[in-house]
């Protein structure tokens, strides 16, 4: 992909990121209508592969006449709310367990919170690519970790999560907003304060890896501005998320650390779900697997493409096979199994 190409994709991007900012009123206003909203809840634009999913579901979902009369009286159409329009992550457990969002698609950080089994997802060094993750997730242990989310209750325990699909985002890089050199980007001073995820694993993984600096949780709907206000020295994240959130216009230094792994859990409530049909679960999960291939087939080219922009106009160091295994050494010491579900 050339410079030019690059660029008209980005700034593709960037006008239906537009389009989506200005439809966001339209949306909140449908927050309080009847109950026969399905509401799908999360925190990103709609041009990111998370975005582009939800999208393709709703229009799937609201398209299929092969939905059971039962359920079309029962519900108007799926609505989705993006860019936190309704619950931010921290949030959005607990709505989907009061049942007023029926679908989301969280950082599966949220969850290390809840239930410790998922803290295997933050981790750093746990996973070497997005392949690493996949197969991880398509396998036996991966598989059994998706029901581990019914364990996740109200406090009556009436109400619980259901996890469905897994999503990718990427590979997780480092950005700070000096100016950087080969001999000092890398070690980073001490007291630089990054963001990051609402998760201790990473919090402590991130402190013990990358020397004295301090870990820092910013929720993501404010990370933008706390980096244009310079409250915060850097921050960890996907090269798409970087684009799409505009970090790069505040970070001018990037390190590509490949250090951790960002991906959601497409997740609903036994409430909603328990009380449609089996035919009618069927078809809503035949949606959402043609959309969570497309967000897992877009993720990777979003990446690339984003890296490409980042590097036109930004510094990027690549680390060396000694300082990654310096970083592994630090985080982990030697590479973690997954834990054993009973």
């Amino acid at each position: 992909m050339t410079k030019l190409t690059v660029s008209f994709f980005i700034l593709f991007l960037f006008m239906l990121a537009t389009i989506s900012f200005s439809n966001m009123n339209q949306d909140k206003s449908n927050i309080d209508e009847r109950e026969s909203i399905i509401r799908f809840s999360h925190v990103v634009k709609r041009v990111t592969p998370k975005g582009i999913g939800a999208q393709m579901f709703k229009r799937l979902a609201n398209g299929d006449e092969s939905l059971s009369k039962e359920f079309r009286e029962k519900f108007k159409r799926v609505e989705v709310y993006p860019e936190s329009a309704l619950y931010a992550d921290e949030q959005v457990i607990d709505a989907l367990l009061a049942n007023k969002v029926q679908f989301a698609a969280p950082s599966l950080s949220v969850l290390c919170k809840k239930q410790d089994k998922f803290c295997e997802f933050d981790k750093f060094y746990r996973f070497k690519d997005i392949t690493e993750v996949n197969d991880y997730q398509e396998s036996e242990e991966g598989q059994k970790l998706k029901k581990v989310t019914t364990t996740i209750c109200n406090d009556e325990k009436t109400n619980c999560l259901v996890g469905l699909f897994y999503w990718h985002n990427g590979m997780k890089q480092l950005s700070t907003k000096q100016e950087c050199s080969e001999d000092q980007c890398f070690f980073m001073k001490e007291n630089w304060t990054f963001r990051v995820q609402d998760s201790k694993t990473i919090r402590d993984d991130f402190e013990r890896t990358f020397g004295k600096v301090i870990a820092k949780h910013i929720p993501f709907n404010k990370a933008s501005k706390a980096l244009e206000k310079g409250s915060v020295d850097g921050q960890e994240n996907t090269w798409s998320n970087t684009v799409a959130e505009k970090y790069n216009k505040y970070q001018h230094c990037f390190i590509e650390t490949n250090h951790g792994y960002l991906g959601y859990i497409v997740l609903t409530n036994t409430k909603f779900w328990n009380n449609l049909t089996e035919s009618d679960k069927e078809v809503l999960k035949k949606h959402l697997d043609t959309a969570t291939k497309k967000v897992n087939s877009i993720a990777k080219k979003y990446n690339k493409a984003s890296r490409q922009l980042i590097e036109e106009s930004n510094k990027i160091i690549q680390l060396t096979e000694k300082e990654i295994g310096s970083c592994k050494e630090r985080a982990i010491g030697e590479i973690s199994k997954p834990t054993t579900m009973m």
